[in-house]
């Protein structure tokens, strides 16, 4: 019962990776570590991979995944943006 949408855009050199469904965070994470598993096969590219959680207003480039896994791992369930001027709830 999940399902996940990958997108690039060559122009922007962008991939956004999306997951839905009874458990996504966990969903999430198994996509994520096949996407970091086929960075690794391209020497450099890791060093500038920027991982961003998207935010709900179309204006805010969002912020790093890091901040969110520091929420989640102290029990935080309702997050507002961490993108500086922002602080909308994702």
């Amino acid at each position: 019962h999940n399902a996940a949408l990958i997108e690039s855009e060559l122009d922007n050199k962008t991939v956004k990776l999306e997951a839905r469904g009874e458990r996504p965070l966990d969903f999430f994470n198994k996509l994520r570590f096949c996407f970091e598993d086929t960075v690794k096969h391209f020497p450099g590219l890791r060093d500038i991979v920027e991982e961003v959680v998207p935010c709900v207003k179309p204006t805010c480039a969002g912020f790093p995944r890091r901040t969110l896994e520091d929420f989640y791992d102290d029990g935080d369930r309702e997050i507002r943006c961490q993108s500086p001027g922002c602080k909308q709830k994702t």
